[in-house]
């Protein structure tokens, strides 16, 4: 258990700010789009766009803004994001296009069209619709002027953090929405998902394990990062000796 007290520790500073309920509170949430790891120097972050004006940022590794920022944009600018995904007909995508090529980011993008949500998760062979989404979001999230709501670790800082770290890519702590955990781990028991252990004694967190032979560590955890009952997953990791 000493090693989950750990493990869980790294998690908590990984996902970072949960207070203000990024990627986890889909309430009011126009579009959000979302850039996943790789083995190098991807930028990590996650963006939403709320029906109001109100945009928040968690960079998390790689990007010029690492912590938690709030900016508003002006209702025309929301209108026109609505159009846009309107247009590309985004409702029609298929809900994941996947690559062979396990080092290659995701970029996981949802929309809420009023009555229905979407998401849908691109590695390769994304359409064109998707492309001009993915840059007009993008170009939102590279923008200027956002206010600081909490700063994060920088990417140096975390950077020589991940030297003394271990990853276990056989294993993802997750964190699932309250009462969904048994279904998720019921309808993902074909996928070769089972429960290890429990993480937290509030049963927040739990630690799953899969089979490596038949999946790839980055196309598990974007599938599990996909499913709407899950709020966060991370690889565990453990600390090596100094």
């Amino acid at each position: 258990m000493k090693q989950l007290v750990i493990l869980l520790a790294l998690f908590t500073i990984a996902s970072g700010c949960k207070s203000v309920k990024i990627g986890g509170d889909e309430k009011g949430v126009v579009a959000t789009i979302e850039r996943g790891s790789c083995f190098g120097k991807c930028p990590v972050y996650v963006m939403e766009i709320y029906k109001d004006g109100k945009v928040l940022y968690e960079g998390k590794r790689y990007t010029k803004k690492v912590g938690i920022y709030r900016k508003n944009i002006e209702m025309k600018e929301v209108k026109a994001i609505v159009k846009a995904f309107e247009t590309e007909k985004f409702m029609t995508f298929e809900d994941e296009y996947s690559s062979d090529i396990q080092d290659l980011p995701s970029v996981t993008i949802s929309y809420h069209n009023g009555a229905t949500r979407k998401r849908v998760v691109g590695k390769d062979r994304k359409p064109g619709g998707f492309i001009k989404l993915q840059t007009m979001l993008e170009k939102l999230a590279d923008s200027e002027d956002w206010a600081t709501i909490k700063a994060g670790e920088n990417t140096e800082e975390l950077e020589e953090r991940m030297k003394t770290e271990k990853i276990i890519y056989s294993e993802i702590i997750i964190e699932a929405k309250t009462g969904s955990l048994p279904a998720f781990l019921q309808d993902m028991a074909e996928k070769s998902v089972s429960l290890k252990d429990r993480v937290t004694a509030d049963n927040r967190l739990w630690l799953i394990t899969y089979d490596t032979s038949q999946y790839k560590s980055n196309e598990m955890i974007d599938m599990i990062r996909a499913d709407s009952r899950i709020v966060s997953a991370e690889f565990n990791k453990v600390l090596s000796e100094r």
